[in-house]
């Protein structure tokens, strides 16, 4: 994949008392995203969550 230029900001993120008992990390939020850009990252995510899930 090729490098992704996009306007973000950081939607939500964990703090300290809630990484004990949730994953780390944080959201982002992408704006005015072309829906090419847009589905190319969808698709990362959705590959990336089926790598994790046991079979």
């Amino acid at each position: 994949m090729e490098k992704i230029k996009a306007k973000a900001k950081v939607a939500w993120a964990r703090h300290k008392p809630e990484r004990y008992l949730l994953f780390p990390g944080m959201g982002i939020q992408f704006m005015d995203l072309e829906e090419k850009i847009q589905e190319a990252l969808v698709n990362l995510v959705e590959a990336l969550n089926r790598s994790r899930t046991p079979s």
